[in-house]
């Protein structure tokens, strides 16, 4: 028998929790599904003989099926899945019997597994392991039962995390748990800032480090209660997953990119008390990635010299697009990223105009660094 993987949980165990109920749907409508063609599809195409026409891809033994915008059609009209109520839930495809804790990805010999912030899920507070859906222990089982890590049990056709050059998959794994557990310990005790400060290899100076990126981007000192809040809470329990987006960035930069998160989510908490829903704080983080991952370079060069043109990115504003230009010549020169940022802005950049700039070079560089990481340049 195959040994399976050890799984790693993106979030707090006992932390995340979801009623279907309160729901319209969202998982169920064009999003597709799919599963193991022997453990749960083929009967399906047996039951359902149409089914075999939404086919849309297949890699090894799992089958991935289209689904309309206006709802998958097995959804009844009160939202709730055709195909459970009349003939169980075994019958129901792996992905859709693990949702919304269905993300998974390959992080060396272990297998990631991440919340789907498509779910409107609630933070728990404290954390309850055994009393909500967002259990470890529960979710391991169903991750066996799905059939998503595909016959030889490794998910060997899964995406990977990328991590950063010269980094043991090991020692990253060992990072990421780490980290997960802080913020486990410090849910509804100590603020998010604190964790992360914590984490650093040296507080002070990562504290000079991110007040720089955020004078660059334009975003002002916060006055933050010496106490933890609602938003502390669901930046614990939602931090681990967004790490994963930053992870070939320097064990600092990645808590760099939290940080400059939280000032972010904080600032867009004036304009409305949804920033507190997991769903809509993910999506406004992961909305501002090119920014955030550019920026969470702090002053350390990209080493792009060979492989970044010089010519300025096109942008219809003449000051913006000068910024940009001698931004990306500093960039190619070998400049730190702080460093040739401040140089290219004026004082009076608005800040929207700097995050604009940082989300426009950030795109452009991002895939470039991803190549040479990976090992194409």
């Amino acid at each position: 028998m195959t040994a399976q993987p050890d799984l790693y949980f993106a979030f707090p165990d006992g932390s995340l929790n979801y009623v279907c109920a309160e729901c319209t749907g969202l998982c169920c409508k064009g999003f597709g599904f799919g599963g193991s063609l022997e453990r749960h599809v083929r009967s399906l195409f047996v039951l359902y003989p149409a089914l075999e026409t939404t086919v849309v891809s297949r890699s090894g033994d799992i089958v991935e099926l289209s689904t309309s915008p206006v709802g998958c059609h097995f959804q009844d009209p009160d939202n709730f899945c055709g195909l459970e109520r009349k003939h169980g839930k075994a019958a129901k495809p792996g992905v859709c019997t693990l949702f919304p804790f269905n993300v998974l990805r390959r992080l060396g010999p272990a297998i990631v597994v991440a919340p789907h912030y498509l779910c409107p899920l609630r933070v728990v507070v404290p954390a309850a392991p055994g009393e909500v859906e967002g259990t470890h222990a529960g979710i391991v089982s169903a991750v066996a039962e799905s059939g998503l890590l595909e016959l030889d049990g490794r998910g060997a056709h899964l995406p990977s995390v990328p991590v950063r050059p010269g980094a043991a998959f090991r020692e990253v794994l060992g990072e990421e748990v780490s980290f997960r557990d802080a913020c486990a310990a410090a849910l509804g005790r100590q603020r998010f800032r604190d964790v992360v400060r914590a984490a650093s290899s040296d507080p002070a100076a990562f504290d000079a480090s991110v007040r720089r990126i955020l004078d660059i981007a334009g975003l002002p000192q916060l006055e933050v209660s010496v106490t933890s809040d609602r938003l502390d809470e669901v930046l614990l329990a939602i931090a681990p997953a967004l790490r994963l987006e930053y992870l070939r960035l320097s064990p600092d930069g990645v808590l760099r990119a939290l940080a400059m998160t939280e000032s972010l989510v904080r600032v867009e908490a004036r304009l409305s008390d949804r920033m507190l829903e997991p769903q809509v704080m993910h999506r406004s983080a992961t909305a501002r990635r090119p920014a955030v991952q550019l920026l969470a370079h702090g002053d350390e060069p990209l080493q792009l010299r060979r492989v970044l043109s010089q010519k300025a990115p096109p942008v219809s504003d003449p000051q913006l697009t000068f910024a940009a230009f001698l931004a990306t010549r500093s960039l190619a020169s070998g400049a730190g990223v702080a460093s040739a940022l401040e140089s290219a802005m004026q004082p009076a950049m608005t800040t929207a105009d700097r995050i604009t700039l940082a989300m426009l070079l950030g795109s452009r560089v991002d895939p470039l660094l991803s190549r040479r990481r990976d090992g194409a340049n």
